[in-house]
């Protein structure tokens, strides 16, 4: 079934009986995801039309929030895939499934992005995350800031291993890739959190102080603050001649973000940052050097400039003591 174009056909017209009719295309695309026969490609094939039509419409994060299934779904799809994969990537068939699963990664975390974004007015998102003290918030988390395996090395090339080399720099960029959809969407957790305001009576846990102090426990939230300063460099480091794409701007601002929670929040993650990055903040992230690769033209731009700023003073304030604030 092209459940895209079905959606899309009943978002046109109103009223209860297309709203029913919605749910019911929901419900048989649900049921199809969560069929334990499905291969890799079914399931990727029907992600990408879930995707595709919740960006199109609304309800749809509504309905997906209805219950815990979908979630839940995502997320272990998510853990079967990373840090680890089920096969040996070192060999050929390895690599090539190494490649495909990181690609249905990526897609899954874009649409856990997708649906956490703009979905605060929908109460049973909240309900969800609460489940189980946040059990798969936190494993989420976990997934969004490991570092995937990858193959190893190759010897010297040769004509039986050019293939595989070409596997190996799409893996390497689907990498990137990756990195850039987990760090937006644990920059929309980020902003879940902040906009969590449960009450004592509902058992507090799900704010960012608690997401911060989750982070600080996991050994693997170093190397991801180091993956995401490595790549903000990329982008406004000296080596960078050009000025960013649009997309890039967005990604730069989304990192700064990230970053400037962590300084507010976490005394432990900014004297790491500040213990092995304060050179690169004291001489290369400069507004001024920012502006030439940030086109004035772009909405985002003086946002970014102002983030810019507020992150590199913390940075550079090191005898100033940051403690956590009460989540707002």
């Amino acid at each position: 079934m092209d459940y895209e174009k079905n959606f899309r056909s009943s978002a046109v017209r109103s009223g209860p009986i297309q709203r029913e009719k919605m749910e019911l295309l929901f419900n048989a695309l649900k049921r199809d995801l969560l069929n334990p026969e499905n291969s890799m490609e079914d399931i990727f094939s029907l992600l990408t039309e879930l995707k595709t039509a919740t960006e199109k419409n609304f309800t749809l994060k509504k309905l997906f929030w209805k219950n815990a299934d979908m979630f839940l779904f995502l997320v272990r799809q998510t853990q079967h895939y990373l840090p680890k994969s089920p096969v040996n990537v070192n060999t050929e068939h390895g690599r090539v499934q190494r490649a495909d699963e990181l690609e249905l990664v990526i897609l899954l975390t874009e649409i856990l992005s997708l649906m956490f974004r703009e979905s605060e007015i929908i109460p049973a998102r909240i309900q969800t995350l609460k489940a189980d003290r946040g059990k798969a918030i936190f494993d989420l988390i976990r997934l969004l800031i490991c570092s995937p395996e990858i193959p190893e090395k190759m010897a010297a090339p040769s004509k039986s291993t050019q293939n595989l080399q070409a596997t190996d720099e799409e893996i390497k960029k689907q990498i990137d890739e990756f990195r850039k959809s987990a760090l937006l969407t644990l920059f929309e957790i980020f902003l879940m959190a902040r906009q969590a305001n449960w009450g004592n009576r509902e058992a507090s846990f799900f704010n960012i102080s608690w997401v911060i102090k989750t982070m600080e426990e996991m050994r693997m939230t170093e190397g991801f603050v180091e993956n995401v300063i490595d790549q903000m460099m990329k982008f406004i480091g000296p080596t960078r001649k050009d000025a960013l794409m649009p997309q890039e701007a967005v990604t730069l601002y989304v990192q700064f973000s990230v970053l400037q929670t962590f300084l507010h929040y976490s005394p432990k993650i900014s004297a790491f940052i500040r213990s092995h990055y304060l050179e690169e903040f004291k001489y290369f992230v400069q507004v001024p050097v920012v502006m030439k690769k940030l086109p004035q033209s772009y909405p985002i731009c003086m946002i970014t400039v102002t983030l810019i700023e507020s992150v590199t003073n913390k940075v550079l304030d090191s005898g100033t003591s940051i403690f956590p604030k009460s989540p707002r």
